[in-house]
């Protein structure tokens, strides 16, 4: 059984990859710039509750340097390491160790390969957000490019880069999950979102409605495409 493990960290200012002479966005690129109202919603609240914009953007970029620690020792523990250090992100770590403990060993060894696109929050919510079931579908659906011979891969700063045919229309989309186990000798495929929460705590959401979550992302994909041709 051949297995691999691959990283990526999220920022919501825009990126793009080369591919075939062309620059692909990333797929939070795309969710967050053609994104789902609820979220958008969420991300409204978000704002207004740290005020002014100045504010608002200070808070974010704690947010976003935060989620790099808390993806980087996830990173070591997942190889067997210790973080470097856990100063303002202990209760997430503590929340994916147990995660580990409780989850990793039946997922590593039940003959699926698994997605898994790691979160972290304030508190875990009850259900996963539509943006984050896109974006990890999205991940899954493309082509691997990343070294299955490996027992252990993490992406350092690689990702893939894809084209994808939408109404017979090439689009194309960049991008890496947080956590991939693959096995090769079975095609069942599991996509999940994984949240850690400032208490400590986690939930471990299946994303159920997969077909669905691709078919939006494709037409969010066709129509990110067709407005940067407008800029």
């Amino acid at each position: 059984m051949q297995k691999s493990h691959s990283k990526k960290y999220v920022s919501e200012e825009p990126r793009f990859y080369p591919y075939d002479g062309k620059k692909l966005p990333s797929v939070t690129t795309i969710t967050h710039t053609m994104g789902d109202f609820e979220f958008k919603g969420y991300l409204d609240e978000w704002k207004i509750s740290h005020g002014d914009y100045k504010t608002y953007k200070h808070e974010l970029e704690k947010t976003q340097v935060r989620g790099k620690k808390v993806h980087a020792a996830c990173e070591k523990i997942l190889i067997g390491q210790s973080p470097a250090s856990l100063v303002g992100i202990k209760p997430y770590v503590s929340a994916f160790v147990n995660w580990k403990k409780q989850i990793w060993e039946d997922l590593y060894f039940s003959n699926s390969e698994h997605i898994i696109d790691i979160k972290t929050s304030k508190k875990a919510p009850a259900k996963p957000w539509p943006l984050h079931k896109i974006q990890v579908v999205a991940y899954g659906k493309a082509p691997r490019l990343l070294d299955l011979e490996a027992e252990v891969n993490i992406r350092k700063g690689r990702s893939f880069s894809v084209e994808i045919t939408v109404a017979d229309e090439k689009v194309g989309y960049a991008g890496t999950a947080d956590i991939e186990i693959t096995d090769l000798n079975h095609r069942r495929k599991n996509y999940w979102v994984l949240y850690l929460d400032a208490e400590g705590g986690y939930r471990f959401h299946k994303v159920v409605d997969v077909e669905l979550c691709y078919r939006i992302f494709k037409a969010q994909v066709k129509q990110f495409n067709r407005w940067q041709q407008l800029k």
